[in-house]
């Protein structure tokens, strides 16, 4: 789509409501630095050519301040090829690429994006900690116990709400 198409869509009603409903959701708020101040931004994680603006589900739409939102456009592509080229020197062939491909496509579709983000970054924390200092395995057993049982909290005091608020 050309820039000027794609320019003229995000002047239509129906992304100026979705992008109002984004705003909203993360509280005016940009997520990546919390500034409320500035302009703000709806930014798309990916782009469909297929798709208008407006018809991206809420989860792959984001809040971020102009400043966040410029970084994010212009390190996006530069961060992208490092992994691949650092994967590459790892020695990693495309099944293996495809093994990380695949673990992240079923974080997502059994926990949702954001719980599946949360999780990587669980992951990825503790290979990093595993790996440069083999002796604070007990401090990451530590870090995954708190973080499973924060998880659980958050769950037990969805379903208590939950089950609080059909009695009423």
């Amino acid at each position: 789509m050309k820039k000027d198409s794609y320019r003229q869509l995000l002047l239509h009603p129906n992304w100026q409501k979705k992008r109002l409903e984004i705003m909203s959701r993360d509280q005016f708020s940009c997520v990546q630095c919390g500034e409320n101040e500035k302009t703000l931004n709806v930014h798309h994680l990916y782009y469909e050519s297929s798709k208008a603006p407006w018809e991206y589900p809420s989860s792959a739409l984001v809040t971020l301040c102009a400043t966040c939102h410029e970084d994010e456009h212009e390190t996006r592509g530069e961060y992208e090829t490092g992994l691949i080229r650092e994967l590459r020197s790892l020695g990693l062939l495309a099944g293996d690429v495809g093994t990380i491909r695949n673990l992240v496509a079923s974080l997502r579709a059994s926990c949702g994006q954001e719980k599946a983000k949360e999780s990587l970054d669980a992951i990825l924390e503790a290979m990093a900690w595993s790996v440069c200092e083999p002796v604070v395995i007990d401090e990451l057993v530590f870090i995954a116990k708190e973080y499973v049982s924060k998880r659980l909290a958050q769950i037990e005091r969805a379903y208590s709400h939950k089950d609080g608020s059909e009695a009423t």
